[in-house]
């Protein structure tokens, strides 16, 4: 026999308290258990009032410099523009193609914190050379487990906020370039260089300079061998790209968990009585 809808409510919101917890949003995480305890009293008599401050803390304390700020306003345009014009039921059919790919991040999220916690650690005894290495892995794995998915899904939804057909087969075949032309989104594609770093990165075409302590990435069109890219960055500027990279995967797929909750105790609401 499966869990009735009410305790499985409660185990979803509670889930989503710790998700908030180990991303060290403990404000939004409070407010989600506050939530909880009162649906489980059957006290939630303004379920929006309360999803609002839900939405306050996370705004909070998910950055307080520009390019974060950018990115979470743009994020945060797109959703609740595609809400507004797909309305509810057509919104949640489009987040049902989402869930996948953000189930998969999610997994692969314990290795990412675990090499995150080595770079932190060699960053810290100032050896840079290694530092460098293990970021450019990092930023890698970022790219490749979640954001080219993730701004191809806001593609989607942005074309949805404008009322238009989409095929979630031709979006995932399209080439993210042209989705960049097509997006006129400057933000979210700051920290990808036109999957420059990315190619540098995956074909091992980095070289160390130890007398400049920068790290020179090169990417090379194979057919002609000829280098399209080639960039210096000392480590703080390219910890800069891998911040910006994670800051738009992190920020999308925790609001796609915001937006669940929503529905979850709104439907607790419309069906109280």
């Amino acid at each position: 026999m499966g869990m009735k809808p009410k305790k499985q409510t409660l185990l979803e919101l509670r889930q989503s308290a710790e998700f908030f917890e180990s991303h060290r949003h403990t404000n939004t995480s409070s407010w989600i258990r506050f939530i909880a305890n009162n649906y489980e009293k059957n006290q939630l008599s303004d379920y929006y009032k309360d999803y609002l401050d839900v939405l306050d803390a996370f705004k909070i304390e998910v950055g307080t410099d520009d390019f974060t700020k950018k990115v979470y306003k743009e994020i945060d345009s797109i959703l609740w523009t595609a809400i507004n014009i797909q309305r509810e039921f057509r919104f949640n059919k489009i987040l049902l193609e989402t869930y996948p790919l953000i189930y998969d991040y999610i997994k692969v999220q314990n290795n990412i914190r675990k090499i995150t916690e080595i770079y932190i650690e060699k960053y810290k005894s100032g050896d840079i050379e290694k530092s460098f290495y293990i970021l450019s892995f990092l930023y890698l794995l970022e790219v490749e487990s979640a954001f080219e998915n993730v701004v191809r899904v806001l593609y989607a939804l942005n074309l949805a906020a404008q009322n238009k057909v989409i095929k979630f087969q031709n979006i995932f075949t399209k080439p993210l370039k042209q989705i960049k032309e097509e997006f006129s989104s400057e933000t979210l594609f700051l920290g990808w260089d036109d999957g420059h770093l990315r190619n540098a990165i995956a074909h091992a075409h980095f070289i160390f300079d130890d007398k400049n302590k920068r790290m020179n990435f090169f990417d090379v069109f194979q057919l002609e061998n000829k280098i399209v890219y080639n960039k210096s960055y000392s480590l703080e500027e390219f910890s800069q790209k891998a911040k910006m990279i994670g800051e738009v995967t992190h920020i999308f797929i925790d609001y796609i968990f915001l937006l669940r909750i929503l529905d979850l105790i709104k439907h607790k609401w419309v069906h109280k009585k």
